[in-house]
């Protein structure tokens, strides 16, 4: 397991982005009703729906002011990076801002600050970065984020590093050396996968529905950011709240509303009656409420007993 230190997230918002992409968090402070809220074009069976709810719920996703979520829109570097932090733990307020910093790559003055912190926590490289940046016209910050590129990027933030060994794709010739590894650690893990041709497509551009999907499968490798998401066993349950025990070992006391998502990992809807205690879960949550609850197909094999507790011998 790969492991790396994490900082809570927190409200994002800037006016640069208000007439292009929206960053905002999709579950603002104990409101389980706005965080409800759909994307007029993510129809139901939409094949990144799942992603798209459980990222949104986190706040580490939003949508444009218009209410789309416009999931082929393609994702530049610096909009990835932005998202990338995010899911790690590291937002707005916890980044400081490096207005006076010289970097090399040029960026909107709204990523700057980003872009510092992921060169910082190791995400991107400035060296490999500003070489890249000497070749084409379009500047380095809205440049498309191409699956390489992202598979690398994803394979730091979760701490990991290249994979020695023979890349199972069929253009495996046309992933670049510095990103051969990465692509095949990203594979290995399954955070990325190969098209029904057996091909990777390396240049290919990432869209946001594709970008969320394949954070969303990193979510056991991102263990360390418990500010809004936590995995573990569920100990208790009523008709309005669930506690959780997380794999660190904490009480998690949480409240659910009908707003609630509640999915298993085929991405069915799953209702409140079948969540059991013992079963195991991932929860997104803020505030003290539940947001998003993936069920992991897991019982810890809890028995309940009812009684009065008439002693404790804590063994001292």
């Amino acid at each position: 397991m790969f492991h790396r230190v994490r900082k809570p997230l927190v409200y994002l918002m800037s006016a640069v982005l208000a007439s292009s992409l929206w960053f905002g968090t999709g579950a603002p402070e104990a409101s389980a009703e706005e965080a409800k809220i759909p994307f007029t074009d993510v129809v139901e069976n939409h094949w990144a729906k799942i992603p798209i709810l459980k990222l949104y719920s986190a706040g580490v996703i939003g949508g444009y002011s218009d209410g789309t979520f416009r999931p082929n829109n393609m994702v530049s570097q610096q909009e990835a990076i932005v998202m990338v932090l995010r899911r790690m733990g590291h937002y707005d307020n916890t980044i400081p801002e490096k207005d006076n910093a010289v970097i090399q790559l040029e960026v909107d003055s709204f990523f700057k600050k980003f872009v510092i912190k992921a060169i910082e926590e190791e995400v991107i490289n400035l060296g490999e970065e500003i070489e890249a940046a000497a070749t084409g016209e379009t500047p380095w910050g809205k440049r498309p984020a191409t699956r390489e590129w992202i598979a690398k990027l994803i394979v730091r933030s979760i701490g990991a590093s290249e994979a020695a060994g023979t890349l199972p794709f069929t253009d495996a010739a046309d992933i670049s050396l510095s990103a051969r590894g990465y692509v095949l650690q990203a594979s290995q893990l399954g955070l990325v996968r190969g098209y029904t041709d057996n091909t990777f497509q390396p240049s290919r551009s990432v869209s946001r529905a594709e970008l969320v999907t394949m954070l969303s499968r990193a979510d056991d490798f991102y263990t360390e950011n418990v500010e809004r998401f936590a995995a573990g066993y569920i100990t208790s349950k009523t008709a309005s709240s669930i506690a959780l025990q997380t794999d660190q070992g904490s009480q998690l006391s949480l409240a659910l509303t009908g707003s609630t998502y509640i999915y298993d990992t085929n991405n069915d809807p799953v209702s409140l009656d079948e969540l059991t205690v013992g079963m195991r879960a991932r929860v997104v949550f803020n505030g003290g409420t539940a947001y998003f609850i993936e069920t992991l197909g897991e019982s810890a094999g809890y028995e309940t007993f009812e009684g009065e507790l008439k002693a404790v011998d804590v063994g001292l």
